[in-house]
Order: C-alpha cells, then sequence, then structure tokens
C-alpha cells in the first residue's frame, strides 16, 4: 500500500513539474539558453566560420554575430555575447508596418505575458515605441522596438547577467 501509494505521490509531482517546464519559455533565446558560448550559437543556428564576430561600436566588452537573411521576414539576428556568454539577441523585421507590430506583439503577450512597460524614444526627429514584457525578469526580459513604416525589432535580454556587467563597469 506505501508503495503504491508513493508511485501515486511521485507520478502527481512529476506530472506537475513537466506542466511547469512546459508554461515557462527557455531561459535564453529560442533554442539556446542564456550563457553560451560564440560555437554553441553558431552551431545551433548553422552559423558558417566565415560570418565574422565583431566588437560592439558601444562597449569593447560586447562581440556581436549578426546573421542576416533569415527569412522573407527576418532581416538579421544580432547574438551579443560578453565573456563568450550569450546575453542578448535582437532580431530585426523586414516589415515594419502598425500591422505586423501589432501581430508580433500579440505573438510576444502570448509567450510572455502582459506588457510590464512602456516608453518612447526620439531620434532624428522619428519616434520609437517601445514595450516591454518582464513577466519572466531578471531571467528573460522582452521588449518590442517600432517606429511606424522604418522599424520593427524584438530585443531578448539575460537582464540579470547585462545587470550585473554594467553595475561591474561601475565598481559595484
Amino acid at each position: 500500500m506505501k508503495k503504491q501509494f508513493f508511485l501515486a505521490v511521485s507520478f502527481m509531482l512529476f506530472f506537475l513539474f513537466s506542466i511547469t517546464a512546459q508554461s515557462r519559455p527557455i531561459m535564453g533565446f529560442d533554442i539556446v539558453e542564456w550563457g553560451a558560448s560564440i560555437a554553441d550559437v553558431r552551431i545551433a543556428y548553422n552559423i558558417s566560420e566565415e560570418i565574422s564576430i565583431y566588437v560592439h561600436p558601444d562597449d569593447s566588452n560586447v562581440i556581436v554575430i549578426t546573421q542576416e537573411n533569415i527569412s522573407d521576414n527576418i532581416i538579421t539576428r544580432d547574438f551579443m555575447f560578453i565573456d563568450n556568454k550569450l546575453y542578448r539577441v535582437w532580431v530585426t523585421y523586414t516589415n515594419s508596418n502598425d500591422s505586423t507590430a501589432r501581430t508580433l506583439r500579440n505573438l510576444l503577450e502570448s509567450r510572455f505575458g502582459s506588457p510590464t512597460g512602456f516608453d518612447t524614444e526620439i531620434h532624428d526627429n522619428r519616434m520609437t515605441s517601445i514595450i516591454i514584457f518582464g513577466y519572466y525578469s531578471p531571467d528573460l526580459e522582452v521588449f518590442i522596438e517600432h517606429g511606424s513604416n522604418w522599424l520593427l525589432r524584438v530585443c531578448y535580454t539575460w537582464k540579470k547577467f547585462r545587470d550585473e556587467y554594467m553595475a561591474s563597469l561601475f565598481g559595484l
């Protein structure tokens, strides 16, 4: 009797754990987890060694690999690394009209929950709307950046790692 009870409880715990694990998105980008190496990302996304890495112009500690012409909808994916650890990915879309942005926002909401923040930026007389999905923060923060008919991109960030890195720059 005890053995059957133990098996039943074990099965229930396993079942509850598997449901919980499936409802939470991967803590990373798509098929790679945060902290993956440049080599791991190259393998996962079939990025050849011929595609060069480069140093980000705003931070010499950030290394970037840009994958281009991914699909009809995606222009680029910029994979960003600090100390050979993936911490951020920018995905830029070809069609930046309002309808596409709404569709993408709905997809992000269904995957990452309701928005947790909004912002607006103005650069070169162009307004950009930013919608933040921080439900899984600090493991994962996602935001969509949309400038009507000129920009549509999504940023996925391992926020905790990035925040710790930024604090280290200031000796905190």
